[in-house]
C-alpha cells in the first residue's frame, strides 16, 4: 500500500510541477452493481484517468 500512495503522490506532484492537467475521477463503489463497478474501474486507467477516487456509499441515520 505504501508504494501505491507514493505513486499517487508522485503523479500529482509531476502534474503540478509540469503544469499538466490530470483527469481525476470520483467513482461510487457498487453503482450500479459490483460486477459493473469492477469492470469500469479496471478500464479507467487505459482511458486516460490519472487519479481514481473510490467512494463508499453509506446511509446517514
Amino acid at each position: 500500500m505504501k508504494n501505491k500512495k507514493r505513486f499517487a503522490s508522485n503523479s500529482i506532484r509531476f502534474s503540478v510541477f509540469d503544469r499538466e492537467k490530470a483527469l481525476n475521477i470520483f467513482f461510487v463503489a457498487g453503482a450500479p452493481d459490483m460486477d459493473t463497478s469492477a469492470e469500469v474501474l479496471r478500464k479507467l486507467p487505459s482511458c486516460g484517468c490519472d487519479i481514481i477516487e473510490i467512494g463508499v456509499p453509506y446511509s446517514d441515520p
